[in-house]
């Protein structure tokens, strides 16, 4: 196991610093707590979580166009299951409302869809309740016909991520994506 330098424990102790303040200031996020990274280890990696997960919705694709909009409202719905209901209930009714209006389809099929998706956003917070990791981005690797994916995550919020840590979920990822890249 590597050890830490003295720089990187110090910009590690900013960042926790920097975490606790951000929760504390906003208090649409004061009920969330930030999960301790060593809780990550005894989970299945995201990816396969996410696969399973989107599985009700990977089962009606028939074209890789629809494989990519499964996975795109799975990880939708999957962080909106992340948040506690007190913060997520008031936005996951708007967004639903949004998702039904731009929708070509009858007043039937639309009830129909949003009782689904509510269903997702259910099985999210109890099926997966455990696993308090956010997705901030996912890739779909296509390969004859079979895909592989691999999900990034934080244990902080998407919109707050930035904040935290000083960087964009994009320029971690490349980061991670470098340093496995050397690794392997």
């Amino acid at each position: 196991m590597a050890l830490l330098s003295s720089g990187q424990k110090r910009k590690q102790k900013e960042r926790k610093r920097k975490k606790k303040q951000l929760l504390q200031k906003n208090n649409k996020l004061a009920e969330f707590s930030i999960i301790e990274a060593s809780t990550s280890k005894d989970l299945p990696k995201l990816s396969a979580a996410i696969i399973d997960y989107a599985g009700p919705l990977l089962d009606v694709t028939e074209t890789e166009e629809d494989v990519c909009n499964a996975f795109g409202l799975a990880t939708l719905f999957w962080n909106i299951g992340t948040y506690p209901d007190s913060v997520s209930r008031g936005a996951e009714e708007e967004l639903l409302d949004q998702m039904m209006e731009e929708l070509d389809a009858s007043d039937e099929e639309k009830d129909v869809m949003r009782t689904f998706y509510a269903f997702m956003i259910e099985g999210r917070r109890t099926i997966f309740g455990e696993d308090h990791r956010f997705v901030l981005d996912y890739e779909i690797l296509w390969n004859d016909g079979d895909f592989r994916l691999r999900a990034f995550s934080s244990l902080v919020p998407p919109p707050i991520f930035e904040d935290l840590t000083g960087m964009k979920p994009e320029q971690e990822k490349a980061r991670l994506r470098h340093e496995f890249e050397e690794s392997h």
